[in-house]
């Protein structure tokens, strides 16, 4: 069997693929859709392979299951300076002890809990309560016991996502306070969990504030139509795509500014509504 690629389509932030399977022969047995992204989320300047799956399941006589090298992918991969890998396994558990030998193997996060690593831990399927607002963490843990649950999910543990500080206005004492804390609400039974997303970043934290950090992720790259001032509110670009569609902040960066912009005319090409110096960062001519 072999992958061929039979359709390549760009976006900005990376190329989608349909990649076809098929037997020694030419036959199509299957297809499956590629996502090669550009950048990684958050922080970082690599190149990640999203597999959305194959259309059929594919059965190799020989070996009983399908085990491809998507060659076509991975010369692509190289070319263009991305690390890709394509697994397969029998079934998903059989895939997530692929997967889990794969982190041992490159020295990669692999978390264990009591000798069981996470991702096969019977809790990450079990009942979870999820509580916040102003009930106290000895009330919370009360809560749990009561609901019959082990785990507990916070929302106001962290400061901040990005360095992942404390929050201090909750546990004055910071990493001390927070493990006192866990560590009572496990002589109850009680499991206790932070909320927060990796692959995203608070407004305040230092890799957004004062200055921002240089390796933040990057959806587009556009030159100035024109010299502003650090109060012009109206900026000129020269793309005439990619900003019209909204995002959660709306941002761009000139230089250690960071830009907020309400609305983008794709005719004239200019951001309007421009807030300067957004998130504590410092406005300057450009």
């Amino acid at each position: 069997m072999k992958a061929v690629i039979k359709s390549r389509k760009p976006y900005s932030a990376g190329e989608v693929f349909t990649v076809a399977v098929t037997d020694d022969d030419g036959a199509e047995l299957s297809t499956g859709i590629f996502f090669l992204t550009n950048t990684s989320f958050g922080m970082g300047r690599i190149k990640t392979l999203l597999v959305c799956g194959l259309s059929t399941p594919v059965q190799n006589r020989r070996q009983g299951s399908i085990r491809l090298m998507i060659t076509d992918l991975q010369k692509l991969a190289a070319d263009e300076g991305a690390a890709v890998a394509l697994l397969a396994a029998d079934s998903a558990a059989d895939l997530l002890s692929v997967l889990g030998g794969m982190e041992i193997a490159e020295g990669l996060p692999h978390p264990l809990y009591r000798g069981c690593w996470a991702k096969t831990d019977p809790r990450s399927s079990s009942y979870y309560l999820i509580l916040n607002g102003d009930l106290t963490e000895e009330e919370r843990i009360a809560a749990a016991e009561r609901a019959g649950v082990s785990s507990v999910y916070f929302d106001d543990v962290l400061d901040g996502w990005g360095h992942f500080t404390v929050n201090r206005n909750k546990f004055p004492g910071g990493e001390a306070d927070l493990k006192a804390m866990a560590d009572r609400a496990y002589e109850s039974g009680v499991i206790l969990g932070a909320h927060s997303l990796t692959n995203f970043l608070k407004t305040n934290d230092p890799y957004i504030t004062p200055v921002p950090h240089p390796r933040l992720l990057v959806r587009d790259e556009t030159d100035l139509a024109a010299d502003i001032a650090e109060d012009d509110t109206l900026v000129p670009i020269c793309a005439k795509t990619n900003y019209e569609s909204k995002s959660t902040l709306n941002c761009f960066r000139i230089g250690d500014e960071l830009i907020t912009y309400e609305a983008f005319a794709a005719e004239t090409a200019p951001l309007s509504g421009c807030v300067r110096g957004a998130f504590g960062t410092v406005p300057a001519p450009h």
